[in-house]
């Protein structure tokens, strides 16, 4: 039994170093070599109309709930 862990330790050893190094050399090809490169999106506002005025960005609200008064918790009274 012990044979057997040993031979399957050197197995996954070598099998382990052989992965490392394949996957540090360089590749010759890729799956994405076909897929052409799409220009970037442009975002862009609306005009504002001419008989509004203009909007202030909203400001960053604070996440998560707000707790409004102390929480008063009993405190067990001691005999």
């Amino acid at each position: 039994m012990s044979k057997m862990t040993t031979g399957a330790a050197v197995i996954f050893m070598l099998t382990s170093l052989t992965l490392a190094y394949l996957s540090g050399l360089p590749s010759s090809s890729s799956i994405m070599s076909g897929v052409s490169k799409s220009a970037p999106v442009k975002t862009t506002q609306p005009a504002a109309q001419p008989n509004q005025a203009p909007v202030a960005p909203a400001q960053s609200q604070p996440v998560g709930p707000v707790q409004t008064k102390p929480l008063n918790t009993p405190v067990p009274a001691q005999k």
